[in-house]
Formats: structure tokens, C-alpha cells, sequence
């Protein structure tokens, strides 16, 4: 898995973007961002406090079990009913720099709420892999990048010019990361019933 995940995000290294283009091209080496953001909805249906377990019902339905973990101390503040509500973002983010390191970095991050705070937890993965450009072909317009296991793989800039931007030697840094914030989420207020029209008085 971690193999094929590290081939795709070849796949998108190097690539025409915007952010190329905008960059000088003398002096500049590629980089590239982009973020997206969903928002997803579940409701409560079950909170054991003792087994530490709840129970909800997803956005397209399916009922599912979920353990909770000690580091979660607000627990005892769900209730059936309450509306789950949870935002994942994902970014990725490409650059190229000078150096030697070509090693694969994970790392894991959790924020949850204090005792007696609104329930919530946030959980962030970022994963950074490197590859070393290893050959520049500008009559074919491909690059060659090694990753960390050795392997080489040949990938072709949409934008040809972002080869001159680039040496063999240099590292390309992929990072991928996830944050993904869950909370309890009001419902959103009903509309007051409109009140029916006053009829016309009858006439004597």
C-alpha cells in the first residue's frame, strides 16, 4: 500500500499549475499546494460511558460502533441524539530543495477537549516522502526520481520549462496531510411555522 501511495504521489510531482507559472522562472524551483475541505454529519444513537463505546448513524445511514478512547475526557457529555459533526482536510503541498535527506516521515497529532469543554477531538497524519531527481532528460522533457527504497521512476512535466528550474541532486518533498475535526454540532434552528391568513370578515 505504502508503495502504490508513493508511486501516485510521483505521479503528481512536477506538474503544470498556476503556481508555477507565477513563480520567476530564473530563480524559482516548482512548487505546488492544493487543499480540500468536506463536512460530514452523523447522529447518536447509542453512549455506553462504562464500555466506553458509542453508537451512530452515518450521513448515508449505516449504524456503526465506534470504541473511545481513555484520552477522551468528554465522554460522559454525549447524549443520544446529539449531532456529530466532522470536517476533513486534505492538503497536499510539492517543492523541491537541495540536500540529502530521502527519508519517509510520519507523524500523528491529537488535540481533544478538556474536562468540562464542549466535546471534540481533532486528529491530524502528515506524511512527508522525498524522492532525489536522479536524471533530467530536456530532449525527452522527463525527470527521473529515486525514492527512499531505491526505486526510479520517470515522470513527465504538463509545463516542459520546470525542468530548467531543477538539477539532478535536488530533493522533491511531497507532503500529505490530513486533519480531520469532529464536535458536536447544533441543529440548525427551524423557521417558525408561518400563521395562517386571518380570513375576511363576513359581512352583516
Amino acid at each position: 500500500m505504502k508503495h502504490i501511495a508513493w508511486r501516485c504521489l510521483l505521479l503528481l510531482t512536477l506538474v503544470a499549475t498556476p503556481a508555477f507559472a507565477q513563480a520567476p522562472a530564473d530563480t524559482s524551483k516548482p512548487s505546488f499546494e492544493a487543499t480540500s475541505t468536506t463536512t460530514r454529519y452523523a447522529t447518536l444513537l447509542k453512549v455506553d460511558t462504562t464500555a466506553r463505546v458509542i453508537t451512530y448513524r452515518s450521513q448515508e445511514g449505516d449504524t456503526i460502533v465506534l470504541p473511545v478512547k481513555p484520552e477522551v475526557k468528554t465522554l460522559g457529555k454525549l447524549k443520544r441524539g446529539d449531532r456529530i459533526k466532522a470536517v476533513s482536510t486534505e492538503t497536499l503541498s510539492i517543492h523541491v530543495e537541495e540536500g540529502t535527506n530521502t527519508e519517509l516521515s510520519i507523524e500523528r497529532m491529537r488535540g481533544d477537549a478538556k474536562p468540562g469543554d464542549k466535546p471534540s477531538v481533532t486528529l491530524t497524519e502528515r506524511a512527508t516522502y522525498r524522492a532525489t531527481i536522479s536524471a533530467i532528460d530536456l530532449v525527452a522533457n522527463t525527470a527521473t526520481l529515486k525514492d527512499p527504497t531505491g526505486d526510479e521512476s520517470v515522470v513527465t512535466p504538463r509545463d516542459p520549462e520546470n525542468l530548467k528550474r531543477v538539477k539532478v541532486g535536488d530533493i522533491v518533498v511531497i507532503t500529505a496531510t490530513q486533519t480531520v475535526a469532529m464536535s458536536v454540532d447544533k441543529e440548525p434552528a427551524k423557521k417558525p411555522a408561518a400563521k395562517p391568513a386571518a380570513k375576511p370578515a363576513a359581512k352583516k
